[in-house]
């Protein structure tokens, strides 16, 4: 583990080498959570590092790996899809967080899997929630949780078409 000062930098603080200082702050942001590239030039834009001092040091942390959009992208993917996240949600996090569209498109198309069966697995999850509920509430319930769970309109019809059409699960036995 790299070692990180507790201080609190500022960019400005006395003659203070300003990579080091920005350093220190990306070092200190990456000890709670991974970020992308674009997080941490952010960051450290807000708190007054210049643009060249940011590319220094954000050139540094990708040569000593501490920063890889691609497998944060990866790595997200795979959290968000076990958390029950639909395809549409996970690409706005990933914007949102600061991976480039082309990286967060690479990595979705690494990571394809049947949405279908996953907004199914989540609609499944969710049913016993709404048993005793009319068939219209529950609907409107069940595609609503589906559609705010990132899922297409395509995938929440189609498992809610099959749910209430009262279709077995795939691979259960007549």
């Amino acid at each position: 583990m790299i070692p990180i000062s507790h201080h609190t930098a500022k960019p400005s603080a006395g003659g203070a080498d300003p990579n080091r200082t920005a350093m220190d702050s990306a070092l200190k942001l990456l000890s709670f959570r991974a970020r992308s590239e674009g997080e941490l030039s952010d960051r450290l834009g807000q708190k007054g590092f210049s643009a060249e001092v940011v590319a220094s040091v954000l050139a540094r942390l990708r040569e000593l790996e501490l920063i890889n959009d691609k497998s944060l992208a990866r790595d997200l993917i795979e959290v968000q899809r076990r958390g029950g996240r639909g395809d549409h949600r996970i690409r706005r996090e990933l914007i949102k967080r600061g991976v480039s569209g082309g990286e967060v498109t690479e990595a979705m198309a690494e990571h394809a899997e049947n949405e279908s069966d996953r907004a199914w697995d989540c609609l499944q999850k969710r049913a016993s929630r709404v048993k005793g509920l009319d068939r219209d509430r529950a609907y409107r319930r069940l595609h609503g949780y589906l559609i705010r769970q990132g899922f297409g309109i395509d995938e929440t019809s189609r498992a809610l078409r099959r749910f209430f059409s009262g279709e077995p699960e795939e691979g259960a036995e007549p």
